[in-house]
């Protein structure tokens, strides 16, 4: 689980298959359009704190404008986080290394 601080909060986070799923089925497009617009960062951050909220049986009381403001304090953070959920398919996954 990965955590983003808002406010002096921490609040869990997952990129996962229900937030990658919500992302898509709002923007109608995939997650590598993630990029073409910015405001793209804020649906998907929205889904990504509401899973890990779920996951951790923690009271989601956030609301979708918060974003924006989210990510002006940790978009670093965030952008790492993202980074580090989709690896970089030229280097391969570590067990292609083993092999």
């Amino acid at each position: 689980m990965d955590y983003l601080n808002y406010k002096g909060d921490k609040w869990p986070l997952r990129v996962s298959y229900y937030a990658l799923k919500q992302y898509q089925l709002e923007t109608g497009k995939g997650i590598e359009t993630l990029e073409d617009e910015i405001s793209n960062l804020e649906i998907l951050l929205h889904f990504a704190i509401v899973a890990g909220c779920k996951a951790e049986e923690k009271e989601f009381t956030l609301k979708r404008e918060d974003m924006e403001f989210m990510l002006d304090e940790s978009l670093n953070d965030f952008n790492a986080i993202l980074t580090g959920s989709f690896p970089d398919p030229q280097k391969g996954s570590s067990s292609d290394k083993k092999k």
